[in-house]
């Protein structure tokens, strides 16, 4: 490690150094350059001086706490004397104290910096052999940075959705619920349906026995054809009677059943009932919904 050396140029004017020529073009091309080299040196702004003064300080600040082993200070003390002088050394040394801190990945990149911006040989192989011995420790260094952030963001994520961190709830805001019956006029159309369906059904008995008696008959006619005399108005009436009566029976007896069948559907259809439950909780809210007969 070894401290920059800041180089200045001057133009000095000598008493006898001057030889005047036959024309006296050249001593006055001479005079002029000169002059114009101090106007410029006198007139312009001494920051840069300023900072090579604080350049050199914080150097030696950073040498200082290099060999005392304080290698932390020393990077800030080489990261700041680099941000006012941009000289390729103060990364070579920010790579020293990098490496001896164990700081792999800092001290690699600090090392290709140097390579990336020193221009001449000095302290070129040594940043390329301490970078080359750096990269298996850097690269282990990088795995376990990005394992170690990986358990960190799950860890959090953990956090986030355990119990214990769900805020606590407020009075006004507690779990809603609310109960919707809306079944009421399902179970009166039941009740209308069956009782209509049973009376259809009582009506089809009826007609059922007016049947049975007309089957009857006409049994005892087809046994005995004497007995009924088909010519006859009256004979035929009752027979058409017969069959009226075996239709509506089947009809009613029908249409009763379906309407019970369909009553009670209705019925116990509109019985049940729909409890829905809104819970607040951190992602917004929960809807549940539960039906119960």
């Amino acid at each position: 490690m070894r401290r920059r050396a800041a180089g200045r140029s001057h133009c000095v004017l000598s008493r006898g150094g001057v030889k005047l020529t036959r024309s006296g073009l050249r001593l006055r091309s001479w005079m002029v350059a000169c002059t114009a080299a101090l106007h410029i040196a006198l007139t312009s702004p001494a920051s840069a001086d300023d900072q090579d003064v604080a350049a050199d300080t914080l150097f030696d600040k950073g040498v200082a706490h290099y060999n005392l082993g304080e290698y932390q200070k020393a990077i800030e003390a080489f990261r700041e004397a680099y941000r006012l002088v941009r000289e390729p050394l103060f990364l070579f040394n920010l790579g020293q104290a990098h490496r001896k801190a164990g700081n792999c990945m800092e001290a690699l990149d600090m090392y290709q910096a140097f390579l990336r911006e020193a221009t001449g040989p000095e302290n070129r192989d040594k940043a390329e052999q301490f970078a080359s011995d750096l990269k298996p420790c850097a690269e282990e260094q990088r795995r376990a940075g990005a394992l170690a952030e990986a358990a960190e963001r799950a860890k959090q994520d953990a956090q986030r959705n355990s119990p214990s961190a769900q805020p606590s709830l407020s009075a006004g805001a507690q779990p809603r619920r609310e109960r919707h019956d809306n079944g009421q006029w399902l179970r009166w159309s039941g009740l209308t349906a069956g009782v209509v369906g049973g009376a259809a059904a009582a009506l089809g008995g009826y007609y059922w026995r007016q049947s049975a008696e007309q089957n009857t008959w006409a049994d005892g006619c087809l046994a005995d054809p004497g007995l009924c005399d088909w010519s006859l108005a009256e004979t035929r009436a009752r027979d058409a009677q017969g069959q009226s009566a075996n239709r509506r029976a089947w009809g009613f007896s029908l249409g009763g059943a379906a309407l019970v069948v369909g009553g009670a559907g209705l019925y116990l259809l509109g019985r049940s009932k729909v409890e829905w439950t809104l819970v607040p909780n951190v992602e917004g809210a929960t809807l549940a919904v539960r039906g119960r007969m």
